[in-house]
């Protein structure tokens, strides 16, 4: 399972953790964030010869994003 998470369970909600980019309105630009990160963990995923169709992506809701952001994922989850 590559999830999405910043921190851990007992930093993840910090302002620094919740933060994607420069306008916290501005959600393009938390979803292409968030993409890249996914896809950072899919690229490591895949150096430990884990095959691709092996994968379960989770974008991490609830984990290190604000409601707001967890309801504009859940309603573009087709953007990722």
């Amino acid at each position: 399972i590559c999830m999405h998470l910043r921190g851990d369970p007992s930093t993840m909600q910090n302002i620094e953790n919740i933060t994607y980019g420069d306008d916290e309105n501005n959600m393009n630009e938390f979803m292409s964030i968030l993409r890249n990160e996914l896809f950072d963990r899919i690229k490591n995923a895949k150096k430990f010869g884990i095959a691709s169709w092996n994968f379960v992506i989770d974008p991490g809701i609830g984990f290190a994003k604000t409601g707001k952001q967890n309801q504009y994922l859940l309603n573009n989850m087709f953007k990722l």
